[in-house]
């Protein structure tokens, strides 16, 4: 019978800056697009109502402005960021 050996790591969750981690992005989505939007040709993008995925939030937000010019009623934005994040331990 063998003898297992346990050691007990702590670990530290922090984001990941990295020079390989993936990019911080920023996503803009309207909180309005329902069906009812969809019927007067606001349609979704990969599924959803809302910007691409890009690191600028300029970019993001040139989204939301492009989008309430087309439909004024739709004010209302949620952002979602994306933040890679690397678990190590100490």
């Amino acid at each position: 019978m063998t003898r297992a050996q346990y050691r007990f790591v702590k670990w530290k969750l922090a984001p990941d800056t990295e020079p390989d981690a993936a990019p911080i992005t920023h996503r803009l989505g309207c909180d309005v697009c329902c069906d009812d939007a969809r019927e007067r040709g606001c349609e979704p993008q990969d599924g959803l109502h809302s910007s691409p995925a890009v690191e600028a939030f300029s970019a993001a937000q040139e989204w939301v402005f492009q989008h309430v010019r087309e439909f004024p009623d739709h004010y209302s934005y949620t952002e979602t960021i994306t933040r890679p994040w690397r678990a190590t331990p100490t």
